[in-house]
C-alpha cells in the first residue's frame, strides 16, 4: 500500500511501521486491488461520527499508473462503501482537490455528489507544542467529549469533541465541533463546525483549537472554509483562521451521499 501511495499520490511520510500503525485502529478500513500477489490499488477509510450516525471517510485512494483507465479506483470505492453499509454506516464523504479529475469521476461512479460550492482547506501545523495562553480575562473554554471513540451498532468510529467559548459575561461567544483523526498521511483534528459571535471570538477558538491539538499530541488542524463569494456564514471564518496562522492549502470539493446502492 505505501509502495502504491508513494507512486500515485506522494502525501504521506509514514514508515511501514506507521501505516501498520494506522491500520490496526478499529475506526479504519483499507481495500486492496491485486494483480498477482502485489498491490497495485488502495483505498483507505475510516469511520466517523456524525450527526446521522456512522459516516464512512474515504480518506485516500491510489491507484498505479500503469493500471489506471480500468475501473479500478471506483471499484474501490464501491467496495468500501458497501462492506461500510453492511457495518451500518449512514453517510459517506470524500474531499477531492478541484484539479484531481480522476478522483472526481471515480467518487461519482460510485453515487456521491459533489457539493454545488468549492473549499478552502485551512490547515495548522504545529511546530511549537508549547502551551500559549488565550483567553481574555474572565474568558471560559469548556472541554467535553474528549475525542473518545463511540460505540455504534457495529463497532466503534472516531469521537466528536465539543467546546464552548464564553466571555466575561457567561455568555457564548464561540463553539467548535471536530473530530480527531488518524489517517495514513497524519494525525490531526479536524474542525467540522465552526461558530462565532464575532471575529474575535472566531479567532479565539480557532486558537483554542491549536492549543487542544497541543495536549493531544496530535499534528495538525484541518478545516473546510466555504471559498469566497459562495453564500455561506463561514466563509467569513477564512479570515480569522488566516489571522490565527492557519494557512490556506488549495481549493477542494466535498463528495457526499446517504445510504446509497453500491453494485
Amino acid at each position: 500500500m505505501l509502495a502504491v501511495e508513494r507512486k500515485s499520490l506522494g502525501d504521506s511520510s509514514y514508515t511501514a511501521r506507521e501505516i501498520l500503525e494506522v491500520l490496526r485502529r478499529p475506526e479504519h478500513y483499507a481495500y486492496v486491488a491485486c494483480l498477482g500477489s502485489t498491490v497495485v490499488g488502495f483505498c483507505s477509510c475510516l469511520e466517523t461520527a456524525s450527526d446521522q450516525g456512522s459516516r464512512l471517510e474515504l480518506d485516500m485512494l491510489g491507484v498505479l499508473p500503469a493500471h489506471r483507465s480500468r475501473g479500478l479506483g471506483t471499484a474501490l470505492a464501491r467496495t468500501s462503501m458497501r462492506e461500510a453499509l453492511r457495518r451500518g454506516a449512514r453517510e459517506f464523504r470524500a474531499v477531492v482537490a478541484v484539479d484531481n479529475v480522476g478522483s472526481h469521476l471515480v467518487f461519482l461512479g460510485a453515487g456521491l455528489v459533489a457539493s454545488p460550492h468549492r473549499f478552502d482547506m485551512m490547515i495548522y501545523e504545529i511546530s511549537d507544542i508549547e502551551p500559549v495562553a488565550f483567553l481574555p480575562e474572565r474568558w471560559t473554554w469548556h472541554t467535553g467529549g474528549l475525542g473518545r471513540p463511540e460505540s455504534t451498532s457495529h463497532g466503534l468510529a472516531c469521537g466528536r469533541e465539543t467546546h464552548t467559548l464564553k466571555d466575561q459575561a457567561g455568555a457564548i461567544a464561540a463553539m467548535v465541533e471536530c473530530l480527531q483523526v488518524h489517517t495514513l498521511a497524519y494525525r490531526g483534528l479536524w474542525l467540522e463546525k465552526l461558530w462565532g459571535a464575532s471575529r474575535r471570538a472566531t479567532r479565539l477558538a480557532a486558537r483554542a483549537a491549536v492549543e487542544r491539538v497541543k495536549v493531544l499530541g496530535l499534528d495538525e488542524i484541518g478545516y473546510l472554509a466555504p471559498s469566497r463569494g459562495d453564500a455561506d456564514d463561514q466563509a467569513s471564518n477564512s479570515a480569522a483562521l488566516l489571522r490565527e496562522g492557519y494557512k490556506r492549502v488549495g481549493s477542494y470539493h466535498v463528495f457526499r451521499a446517504r445510504r446509497v446502492r453500491c453494485a
